[in-house]
């Protein structure tokens, strides 16, 4: 007897690779809606989240400024959006999986954000690391412009030019550096350098006293 299979809907198969990823697509856009390396509009600043690298290129990676969506990326791919001046904690994340890094943004300034995500095809994780403007010019070569385009119905499409508010309350946290993208342990205590004893010159020194002796 042959035993019967349950029937999953093609569109949940579509879903299960993704694993909390689904209900994001992404298109690919030409030219970009935002240039990378134009200045900003008066008082804001410009970030752009730049991913270079291929593999795994199938999947997702949501981003959050502040709780605000403001894009995904698949490999190789890469977005812009304009932030309020002030502290930001921007997101990555994949199957539950949330990594971070908080930074106060000067408006008039462009910032470039690396996401270097983990090179297994089951890769849950991605690690954010801001990098120079010269380094982005590279990396934008290897990428393509991606917006999101559909959203699941809880989440707000970001739309072509996605904006993001500061958080004042992050100014404590943002001032602190952290020990790596995704916790928030402060840094390691640092032990005070041992005390050099400097050599003594032995005609410098003073001669010790000489004790006299009691008579009896």
């Amino acid at each position: 007897m042959a035993l019967m299979r349950p029937c999953v809907p093609g569109a949940l198969l579509l879903c299960l690779p993704l694993a909390g990823a689904c209900g994001y697509r992404l298109s690919r856009v030409e030219p970009p809606p935002m240039d990378a390396f134009a200045p900003p509009p008066p008082g804001l600043a410009l970030v752009c989240l730049l991913r270079p690298r291929l593999a795994p290129s199938k999947l997702v990676f949501v981003v959050r400024d502040n709780g605000r969506l403001v894009g995904a990326t698949v490999g190789s791919s890469y977005f812009c959006y304009y932030a309020e001046p002030g502290p930001h904690r921007i997101t990555s994340q994949r199957t539950g999986v949330i990594e971070e890094t908080v930074k106060v943004l000067e408006a008039g300034q462009r910032y470039y954000l690396y996401q270097n995500v983990d090179p297994y095809p089951d890769a849950t994780r991605s690690w954010l690391s801001w990098t120079s403007e010269q380094e982005a010019r590279g990396m934008v070569g290897e990428c393509t412009y991606r917006v999101l385009t559909s959203v699941p119905r809880q989440e707000q499409a970001p739309g072509r030019q996605p904006r993001a508010p500061a958080d004042p309350t992050l100014a404590r946290a943002a001032a602190e550096p952290t020990s790596s993208p995704g916790t928030t342990e402060g840094p390691s205590p640092v032990e005070p350098p041992p005390a050099v004893q400097e050599p003594i010159d032995a005609k410098a020194a003073p001669d010790p006293p000489v004790r006299k002796r009691r008579r009896r």
